[in-house]
């Protein structure tokens, strides 16, 4: 296979999550998740019974991962740079996500291909209906105890990880839940997006150091994560712009719309 190929492959997808993200205000990663999917499926790079069943799974996790180590620092610093980070919330959520997202890396290498697929289908639907349907949560609803905070961003962190996102589309909807204002909970949740890709992208390292992947280091694919990652934060600056100068709502709907039927084809190839 050549890999100028999966190169330029990466680069559009890099671009096309980059731009939606900017425009929209969403995580790249869940763009980035199920192109990968089918791109690695499509060129068959980890073949049975030379990779085990769920290798392309994982390599696809790891270096979604690996990429939003990059975006979300360009995010994190903008951020810190206007001051804008409520560190309150990150000092409550921060290290129960990392342990989850840690910790998911390596949930996900004992799991079937199919299990992860479904798992990805089911949560990319999840966020394509909160897109579709702007659902205002009760306006006395508090912000829960440590203990249940530390419950929820656990259980948040594993979810990041098994589905390569770096953390937007489940900590936003979370705090905006709990009645967060919505610049203190993007401003908080680009910081731990970083931490989150950090975290994950190590545990995928360290779980797939056996497996000897050439181009890879453990479950990050290299040729795959840098184009990602550049083409990525250069064009989420461009979605922001031009999200500034149009109504996104129609867009909104049918990035939404588009997300149903990408779901509908995971959970089908995972099943």
């Amino acid at each position: 296979m050549d890999l100028h190929i999966i190169v330029f492959c990466c680069l559009a997808i890099g671009a096309f999550a980059g731009f939606l993200g900017g425009l929209l205000g969403i995580g790249g990663g869940i763009v980035v998740v199920p192109a990968l999917v089918f791109l690695f499926d499509f060129f068959d790079l980890f073949p049975q019974p030379e990779y085990p069943e769920n290798t392309a799974i994982l390599m696809v996790l790891g270096t979604s991962l690996g990429s939003i180590i990059f975006t979300a620092s360009s995010s994190s610093f903008a951020q810190w740079r206007k001051k804008a980070i409520d560190w309150t919330i990150v000092k409550s959520w921060i290290v129960y996500l990392v342990a989850g997202a840690f910790l998911a890396s390596f949930i996900a290498t004992s799991l079937p291909s199919g299990f992860v697929k479904l798992f990805i289908g089911i949560f990319i639907t999840l966020v394509a209906m909160t897109v579709l349907f702007e659902i205002s949560p009760n306006p006395e609803r508090k912000h829960p105890n440590r203990f249940y905070t530390a419950i929820m961003a656990s259980i948040g962190g594993v979810i990041c990880g098994l589905a390569g996102i770096g953390g937007g589309n489940v900590v936003i909807p979370t705090l905006l839940f709990f009645n967060t204002q919505l610049v203190r909970a993007m401003s908080a949740a680009s910081t731990m997006g970083m931490a989150i890709a950090l975290s994950g992208s190590l545990g995928y390292i360290l779980a797939g150091l056996e497996a000897e992947i050439p181009n890879s280091i453990g479950y990050i694919y290299l040729p795959a994560v840098i184009p990602l990652a550049v083409s990525c934060t250069i064009f989420a600056y461009f979605g922001v712009q031009v999200a500034h100068k149009i109504n996104a709502t129609i867009l909104r709907k049918v990035f939404g719309i588009l997300m149903l039927i990408v779901a509908a084809r995971m959970v089908y190839s995972a099943v």
